[in-house]
Parts: structure tokens; C-alpha cells; sequence
């Protein structure tokens, strides 16, 4: 991940939607884990605190 602005432009919750009836499936739910890994993992840089 590279910053493309050097200040923060908004503080934002994330929501990760999908709909009920697929939220049970197996490819959906790896999507679900990596999306919440990367954020996890790179939460230094998106919330500002590393460059």
C-alpha cells in the first residue's frame, strides 16, 4: 500500500457488505478473512500513523 495523499482525508468506519443467503460460503468467507487481514495488517497506513 502507498499513501497517495499526505494528510488524512476522512475518518471512516468500513463495512464489508454481502448479502445473507452467501455469507455461509466458503469462497466468500476467504474474501471476508483477507479483506480483515489486509486492514489489520496494513492499519498503521491507513490510519495515517506510518508513512
Amino acid at each position: 500500500m502507498v499513501r497517495l495523499a499526505p494528510d488524512i482525508l476522512g475518518n471512516h468506519p468500513v463495512s464489508l457488505v454481502y448479502r445473507r443467503e452467501i455469507g455461509a460460503e466458503a469462497p466468500v468467507r476467504a474474501v471476508i478473512r483477507f479483506v480483515a487481514t489486509v486492514i489489520k495488517d496494513h492499519a498503521g497506513l491507513i490510519s495515517g500513523e506510518t508513512r
